[in-house]
């Protein structure tokens, strides 16, 4: 009796792990129905409960009624629909029809079992015991396997003999008494010809063994450890998961898959159900291999194309699940962040609203290929394609609601975006960096005021970042017309003017750099000297903590003398290019040391300069003495005057810059009234006879190639050009310093 059920019991747990299955996908249909409107369903199964008991006792009853009205069902409803992404849950009904389902003491139990919700963190439980159990069960598959090949013997035996497997698969059978279990399943239907007939053969093709071999289920469960070791590590050190909550029901199904998924692979296998063992094929094949040639076909034979299918398409959908993952953590490093949430861009998310629920129905399928469609490999397929889809439809609805510029074209149970943009955009948006808001996506005159309406990074700024513009709004310094205290602001505003890709130099910043805005320093408007401390205490804490390259949007140049305070701190002592009308090399200005004229000197004097390796391009105007721009030039600065750049292009002295600054950390200063007033009127202490455009923009792409640290805009004074044109001028001199910071890359056609 105990030999006879030993040898059953591999078909017995074969056919119980795909009723496990069948109870999942049934769970997770009825869940669904539940999420779409929890109320009603609970009132329909009350009414069933009353109906039943007074059919029991043997009254009459009514017929049981559905609620229809609006007022029957609440608006909050609808919102439980999305619980999963949002983490608020809905109010309760004061509706007096719906009075016990509010969370109230008296509510029936069906409905605290309907809102019984666990956190979205216990995702982390999914992976922990998938990573468990699928270990071990792998450990002892390939043990059970070197226990088999010590027995080859036999298997070579049994090879011999072909039709010795088939007939041990057919005394099995035998052994299951299939005439009783067909007796006790179809008593009751001897009117219906042929019916016993087809349940035994039902009954013998649900736990007959799959097509695939043993050397398919062990690749398979290798895969299957890839991808619940690499979930596992995402959850534990990349995903950030908010405040929202699961559905306990999907918690309980959650973990029945990771515990059924892994054990399916390992009940339908010819090892486990005596029918086939790998060291058939291993004991044999080993035989007589004495050269390369011998293993190399064998080898070949081993790389059947289904299974190179499988496994091609397994390793690019692990890519783009992780890729697209990388992109989700990115835009909140913080669970207080969920509320700010942006619209993802990048990789397959140009395609489909939920890439990382497509990419994981994709790892599944390429498990059920290696598997040869058996049939529990086929089930776990479309438990998880149920589960997704349910989630992609949720995620979908939220997308829609929250961001009107989301797309009206469907793709994979999700909207994507117009395919004029995707085409154009896939390119840029890869690996999840931050893109700004396009006129089609949301219109210029809308949206977060943010510099090129990037994202606005949380501070500190996390170590993804590599480039952030940061608004230092701060007038104190300026010795005539103030105003600069707005220059970020006008900044911000005119630089929704501008696209992410530079067409004259072919540079992709966005495509190659976490690029983010970063806000504003918080200075103190009545304190020169705090202001100076906070500013530079600013940048240390919040800035350049990582290897971020801050680019600044001024403020008067007096903030360039923290800023190089806090970039030396990180950096050490750095060469300058700074355009200017001035050389602000002053000692004093009526008395005070740190003024936007005296910036320079103060860097000099505190060791922040590489003194041979500063170059300052535009001085002019009138001066105080003839040695005005001298002192300078006694330190070791090169000073090119705006008379030597009149009429002329830039280019051939960008060239000598990069060859003088060399391999050297570099900061770039450019100060708006180096440009001439006629395309510049829009600043404090204006000079006639500056550069003009063209010429600021040779000098901003000439930096191309120096290894810049840090860059600022100063000097922008907004109330002093209507037109706006000094700010725009302004917001296209620092995405022009952006192209050219090191690691961004030139696209070619």
């Amino acid at each position: 009796m105990l030999a006879g059920f030993v040898e059953i019991a591999p078909f017995v747990t074969l056919a119980a792990t795909r009723i496990v299955w069948i109870a999942i996908l049934v769970g997770l249909f009825v869940l669904a129905s539940v999420q779409t409107s929890p109320n009603a369903f609970i009132r329909q199964l009350m009414a069933w409960g009353k109906t039943a008991s007074a059919n029991s006792s043997g009254r009459k009853s009514s017929p049981p009624r559905v609620a229809t009205t609006k007022d029957e069902i609440p608006e909050s409803e609808s919102a439980q629909a999305t619980s999963k992404l949002s983490p608020k849950a809905s109010s309760a009904s004061t509706d007096p029809k719906t009075e016990g389902l509010s969370g109230k003491p008296n509510e029936h139990w069906l409905s605290r079992l309907m809102y019984w919700r666990v956190p979205k963190s216990a995702f982390k439980h999914f992976y922990a015991l998938a990573t468990t159990w699928n270990t071990v069960l792998l450990g002892c598959y390939i043990l059970w396997s070197r226990q088999a090949v010590a027995q080859a013997e036999n298997h070579v035996q049994l090879l011999a003999n072909p039709s010795s497997a088939s007939s041990h698969h057919a005394s099995i059978l035998e052994m299951l008494s299939l005439q009783q279990l067909q007796n006790f399943v179809c008593s009751g239907f001897e009117a219906w010809p042929g019916f016993s007939d087809a349940m035994t053969r039902a009954a013998k093709s649900w736990i007959a063994p799959g097509p695939m071999s043993s050397v398919d289920v062990l690749l398979a469960m290798l895969m299957l450890e890839f991808q619940v070791v690499r979930r596992h590590l995402e959850s534990q050190y990349l995903t950030v998961f908010s405040d929202g909550t699961m559905h306990a029901a999907h918690y309980v199904f959650g973990l029945l898959f990771y515990v059924a998924a892994p054990w399916s692979l390992v009940a339908q296998s010819p090892l486990w159900l005596g029918v086939q063992s790998p060291a058939v094929s291993l004991a044999t094949s080993f035989t007589g291999l004495t050269s390369f040639a011998d293993w190399y076909a064998l080898g070949m034979a081993a790389l059947t194309w289904r299974r190179l299918l499988a496994i091609e398409l397994f390793v690019i959908a692990s890519y783009h699940q992780f890729q697209c993952h990388r992109i989700l953590a990115g835009l909140r490093t913080s669970r207080s962040q969920a509320s700010g949430y942006f619209m993802p861009h990048g990789d397959w998310f140009e395609w489909c609203g939920s890439p990382h629920y497509l990419a994981e129905i994709l790892v599944y399928l390429s498990l059920s290929i290696m598997m040869a469609g058996a049939t529990d490999s086929v089930l776990c397929f479309f438990t998880v394609v149920v589960n997704l889809s349910q989630g992609a439809r949720l995620a979908d609805r939220w997308y829609r609601t929250h961001f009107p510029g989301y797309s009206k074209h469907m793709l994979v149970g999700s909207r994507v975006r117009s395919f004029s943009m995707a085409a154009s955009s896939i390119a840029r948006a890869r690996q999840g960096l931050n893109q700004p808001l396009g006129g089609n996506e949301m219109p210029r005159f809308a949206g977060i005021a943010s510099m090129m309406r990037l994202p606005v990074s949380p501070l500190p700024l996390p170590a993804s970042v590599q480039a952030a513009f940061v608004g230092v709004p701060f007038d104190l310094g300026t010795s005539n017309r103030v105003g600069t205290r707005y220059g970020p602001r006008a900044i911000r505003a005119e630089s929704v003017l501008l696209r992410p890709y530079n067409m004259a130099t072919r540079a992709a910043p966005f495509e190659c750099l976490q690029v983010a805005d970063a806000g504003d320093v918080p200075i103190n408007t009545y304190n020169l000297a705090e202001s100076i401390k906070i500013i530079e205490q600013f940048y240390s804490d919040n800035i350049l903590q990582h290897n971020c390259v801050p680019m600044t949007l001024g403020g008067d140049h007096t903030i360039t003398l923290p800023i190089l305070r806090a970039i030396v701190k990180k950096h050490g002592p750095v060469g300058l290019v700074h355009i200017d009308a001035h050389s602000d090399t002053n000692d004093v200005m009526k008395g005070e040391k740190i003024a936007h004229g005296t910036t320079f000197r103060r860097c000099v004097e505190e060791g922040l300069l590489d003194t041979k390796r500063v170059v300052q391009i535009g001085l002019r105007g009138s001066g105080y003495a003839a040695d005005d721009f001298d002192w300078g030039r006694k330190q070791g600065f090169r000073v090119v005057q705006a008379e030597e750049c009149w009429y002329r292009s830039l280019a051939p002295l960008m060239a000598e810059v990069r060859a003088a600054m060399g391999s050297g950390k570099v900061y770039v200063s450019f100060d708006i009234d180096g440009l001439d007033p006629s395309v510049a009127p829009g600043t404090g202490t204006p000079e006639y006879g500056g550069l003009t455009a063209h010429q600021g923009l040779e000098i901003a792409r000439g930096v191309r190639g120096l290894n810049i640290v840090g860059c600022d805009l100063v000097e922008v004074a907004p109330q002093y050009d209507t037109s706006g044109n000094t700010a725009l001028l302004g917001a296209n001199m620092l995405f022009e310093m952006l192209c050219s910071l090191p690691g961004v890359e030139l696209r070619r056609n």
